[in-house]
């Protein structure tokens, strides 16, 4: 992403103040849940007034039903089960904890893999605790105070706080209350956050608290109050310039922001959201996701409302500049997860674009917002099936050349098209469009309707030669969408494929295609790999994982340590995902998954990665 300029800088600062808005997002959380539980020595104890604020209501729920009311032991505490995509209670059984302290830390937090994230998520959401040798269960508070901090990590904030819910009073610890009072900044519910941190600090006044202290006494217009806490906080951090530069600027003092903000916390993001900075190119070039997804919030407001004077044009232009680096957050916080698919395509249905965007697809590129803002709006002013699938069409080639570069990965551009999709019909005339259909229905996990587009190629295969390299081309995709044992390759399948693909991908392809078959268990013989048996390897994707991690996975899997096998699945393909992943990197995540019976989890990282890939 490219940075905003100096000068658009001082457009934007001079020509919007960003309201404060509901955050969906999430946030690199800096530090172990272990290390926040053990409290500094004692710093010096703020005496401002008693805070009052009364207690807001969320208005985000985590969407999930809890059914019963008896508080459960610290081990069972979870909200899905093996029946809604989780895992049994044994889960941890045969980990021991310190292996565990080591690894749960280490799992990436800002993933652009749907399928990854969501075999994260349904991991740290089961209940399990950790077995001891005798399989008896050894309760551990920092598994479950692990948990929540890893959820909070990756952005599910809703998700953290409802199993906050679950922890019983007696069990409460210091990380958790902490987590819970960071769920409360994110989620604009200041009061509760304000009423957490009183009750805190009449027991642990701890820095963290009392800095929370401060922001509550600025919000309830405490200034001598936040002055005096300010003037003790300088005394024993002084070199915290971020904070101090975020409450300068909440207090009404305008200050060049510092050369870094570091990691944002919810706190210092709680106090920007407040201020209404506009968006500065450090949070943005951050990628964290919580930042992204506030970015992804911000309201437009009129120029006449900034104190520069500007022209029209001047002011129109600014405006643009600003949607565009919305939108560019926008991008981002879909991609991790942090925002809906839903609010980009309103980012992108209402973004006026003065200038005409040339659309012949031998101009179009993956390059710019604008192009691809464009492509969208042009789909939706088309007024038939065909004419829509043809810019839908180009708009797919356009994410499947680019590979995940500079624009939208194949899987965010099919959730953003998704409604438009689903609005044409698998009918004969139509069936040009079935590969990129089927395709894009299974970048958005819509396995059935993709189904039906590869029927359409398949039934049509033997009459239309078009519908037959189509179906060729998505052989591969079918078999790696099928669950079970199968049988040997069909002969010459692998080489129709090859001959309908381009010189590259014809390469490329086949060589991830059979290593992901092997690593299912399929029978691939050598023979099925003698094309590319003399060739040099030609995908250099993804950097090797280190040897501890890549013996966690045979270990685990050997030993069926299933927790311990998914931890260091998600440790080895990293932020990236599958799809950047080094082909046996995703190979042995693959077999390892399976080997401890997440075979569908497997398939849908594999069938994400090739996607992804081009394929």
């Amino acid at each position: 992403m490219s940075a905003l300029t100096s000068d658009r800088w001082q457009r934007i600062h001079g020509l919007v103040v960003l309201v404060a808005t509901t955050l969906n997002g999430a946030l690199v959380y800096g530090q172990d849940a272990l290390e926040q539980a053990v409290p500094p020595p004692r710093p010096l104890q703020m005496l401002p007034e008693q805070l009052t604020a009364p207690t807001e209501t969320s208005n985000t729920m985590a969407d999930i039903a809890v059914g019963s009311l008896a508080a459960p032991e610290r081990d069972q505490i979870g909200l899905v089960d093996e029946h809604g995509g989780g895992f049994l209670e044994t889960l941890w059984q045969g980990s021991d904890l310190e292996t565990l302290r080591k690894i749960l830390i280490q799992l990436p937090t800002s993933v652009t893999s749907p399928a990854q994230r969501d075999l994260m998520r349904n991991m740290l959401l089961s209940a399990g605790g950790i077995y001891s040798a005798e399989d008896i269960p050894a309760s551990s508070a920092w598994l479950i105070e692990t948990r929540i901090a890893r959820l909070a990590a990756m952005g599910a904030w809703d998700d953290a706080l409802a199993m906050i819910e679950l922890v019983p009073p007696g069990e409460m610890t210091e990380a958790i209350r902490r987590l819970r009072a960071d769920a409360y900044l994110i989620a604009g519910r200041i009061g509760d956050a304000c009423s957490e941190t009183q009750a805190a600090l009449r027991q642990v006044p701890d820095i963290y608290w009392q800095k929370v202290q401060i922001f509550c006494h600025l919000e309830k217009g405490q200034a001598s109050a936040a002055d005096l806490g300010l003037l003790l906080l300088r005394e024993q951090q002084p070199g915290n310039t971020a904070y101090f530069w975020a409450v300068n600027m909440l207090r009404g003092n305008e200050h060049e922001p510092p050369i870094s903000l570091g990691k944002p916390t919810p706190l210092l993001l709680a106090i920007l959201r407040a201020v209404g900075l506009p968006a500065l190119d450090m949070l943005i070039e951050s990628g964290d996701a919580t930042t992204v997804g506030i970015l992804a919030e911000i309201p437009h407001l009129d120029h006449e409302n900034s104190g520069e004077k500007l022209t029209v044009a001047e002011a129109d232009e600014t405006l643009r500049d600003l949607a565009e680096t919305r939108i560019l957050a926008a991008e981002q916080a879909v991609a991790v997860g942090t925002l809906k698919s839903e609010r980009l395509r309103e980012l992108y249905r209402d973004f006026s674009i003065d200038v005409k965007v040339d659309l012949r697809p031998e101009e179009t590129s993956a390059v710019g917002v604008r192009a691809r803002v464009r492509l969208f709006q042009a789909a939706l002013e088309q007024t038939t099936p065909m004419a829509r699938a043809e810019i839908i069409a180009r708009a797919f080639d356009i994410a499947r050349a680019d590979v995940g570069g500079v624009g939208s990965s194949v899987s965010i551009l099919s959730l953003l098209y998704l409604p438009l999709l689903e609005g044409i019909s698998p009918t004969a005339d139509m069936v040009w469009f079935s590969g990129t259909a089927a395709r894009m229905f299974l970048a958005a996990r819509k396995t059935k309707a993709a189904k039906q587009w590869m029927a359409l190629a398949q039934n049509m295969s033997r009459i239309n030669r078009e519908a037959a390299s189509i179906a060729y081309g998505l052989w591969p995709l079918e078999r790696l969408l099928s669950l079970g044992a199968k049988g040997r390759l069909p002969a010459r399948a692998m080489d129709d494929w090859a001959a309908r693909a381009s010189e590259l991908a014809a390469v490329q392809g086949r060589e991830m295609f059979l290593n992901l078959f092997a690593a299912f268990g399929d029978p691939v013989e050598i023979t099925d790999w003698q094309p590319v048996l003399g060739a040099s390897r030609v995908m250099e994707r993804g950097p090797s994982v280190a040897p501890h991690v890549w013996n966690g996975l045979s270990l685990a899997a050997q030993n069926r340590r299933v927790g311990e096998a998914v931890v260091f699945a998600l440790i080895a393909l990293g932020d990236e995902g599958p799809a950047f992943a080094a082909p046996e990197t995703l190979a042995k995540v693959v077999e390892t998954l399976m080997a401890v019976g997440r075979e569908e989890d497997a398939r849908a990282l594999a069938l994400e990665a090739v996607l992804v890939f081009g394929l």
